[in-house]
């Protein structure tokens, strides 16, 4: 029997608000613009590139991007806000807003975050970084990027909101074999994408306003918002004991197997921890910690889902091996029967002899680092799956897996060797 306990957690959006810099707005000067246009929508936007290690309350540990991964870095921002969308649904919009803005290296944008829009209604704002990194979606033209095809949406035009809703990228490779980081082979490709969607209260009443109804010329509201990285990822650790004393076999491949093969590119009916809500400041300590608890995925064509598999590894298994592998990105994932996420590890021992260790599968549950969903397992996008594992002079492997943000629990699979 194996025994597993693991805590699931979410990866939290870090906390950095986009600054609302002096530079002009596009919009400026544009008059009362759609049938008025008489509110400057202000927003921050936490772009998750603040760093957790100044964050002497950070709970279990809250990690920030790699900062030494150009793939993590963020280095757009788009924004886009409809109006005429019934909130909390699909429809037809029309464009009041359409800003694409370079940041800097902490993700912060050169330009400001500044719109003139009608008041008194709700919003749709749809929030995209890293564009570049996202094959264009249905409706593109031929050769067409992603960001010329988001560029032809003018203020004015009617836009469908379902074109967002189903936009989906596949990982590269053969379904089930992954064989890259998902947006790793897009051609342009400057990052790993961040997105998000809202529906923003635009209200005499709403938080965040700085005048009165009467002020036309000064009425303006802030707006919070948050982005949500676009993939799922994953990295492996592996520690021999410094006691152990077998030798002679090295470990050549590492499998995670269980994952989905394409996601949407945008969050598809996610539910938050804390909810999904629209402030007009950040918290007080200046940041989001916000969990995702459930998520509709891309139908599975393979019920096993798909595997994605490191290669050409040369790690030895012997006393005082401490390696680490990947990290790998993959698309968010949920098993619609049931089915179970689990590691494999490939041993070439010293007679040329290879052997895939029995698939191990990893936790769920309370006290669990696998999510459930509807009583199917999952692993939701923006987490980050931390798996160690440990050789013992037992002849046992331990894996420990921590997942984002980054609590520990121990697997114990009792793998002889």
């Amino acid at each position: 029997m194996i025994s597993f306990k693991l805590k699931y957690l979410a990866l939290p959006v870090l906390a950095l608000s986009a600054l609302a810099l002096p530079a002009c707005s596009d919009n400026e000067g544009e008059g009362d613009g759609i049938g008025g246009g008489d509110i400057t929508m202000r927003l921050t936007v936490d772009t998750g590139m603040a760093s957790s290690a100044s964050r002497a309350d950070a709970p279990d540990g809250f990690e920030s991007p790699d900062d030494k991964s150009e793939f993590e870095k963020v280095t757009t921002l788009r924004v886009i806000i409809l109006r005429g969308v019934p909130e909390g649904q699909n429809g037809v919009g029309t464009v009041e807003a359409n800003k694409l803005v370079r940041t800097n290296p902490q993700g912060y944008p050169y330009d400001n975050l500044e719109f003139k829009v009608m008041d008194n209604e709700i919003k749709r704002v749809y929030l995209i970084a890293n564009e570049a990194s996202i094959p264009h979606p249905k409706g593109a033209s031929a050769g067409e990027t992603t960001t010329a095809y988001l560029d032809r949406l003018e203020k004015g035009d009617e836009f469908p909101t379902t074109a967002f809703a189903d936009w989906a990228a596949s990982a590269p490779g053969n379904n089930p074999d992954i064989s890259g980081a998902i947006f790793s082979n897009t051609p342009g490709q400057t990052g790993l994408p961040l997105t998000e969607w809202f529906d923003v209260p635009v209200l005499n009443n709403s938080p965040g306003r700085t005048d009165t109804p009467a002020d036309r010329d000064t009425r303006s509201i802030s707006v919070h918002l948050f982005l949500t990285r676009a993939a799922a990822k994953a990295s492996f650790n592996v520690k021999i004991d410094d006691s152990f004393k077998a030798s002679g076999t090295t470990i050549t491949a590492i499998r995670l197997n269980g994952l989905n093969y394409t996601e949407y590119i945008f969050p598809r009916n996610a539910e938050y921890s804390p909810a999904k809500i629209v402030t007009p400041t950040p918290s007080e300590s200046g940041t989001v910690e916000r969990y995702i608890t459930s998520f509709d995925s891309w139908t599975r064509t393979i019920d096993g889902g798909c595997h994605y598999t490191v290669s050409n590894l040369s790690i030895p298994v012997q006393a005082g091996t401490d390696r680490t592998v990947g990290p790998i990105y993959f698309p968010e994932s949920k098993f619609k029967i049931d089915g179970k996420f689990t590691v494999e590890v490939l041993l070439d021992g010293d007679k040329g002899n290879t052997t895939w260790l029995t698939a191990q599968p990893l936790g769920v549950g309370e006290g669990n680092n696998i999510l459930m969903v509807n009583g199917r397992q999952a692993i939701a996008r923006n987490t980050h799956l931390k798996i160690t594992i440990n050789f013992t002079d037992s002849k046992t492997i331990t894996w420990q897996a921590i997942v984002a943000p980054y609590n520990t629990a121990v697997l114990k699979p009792n793998f002889g060797l």
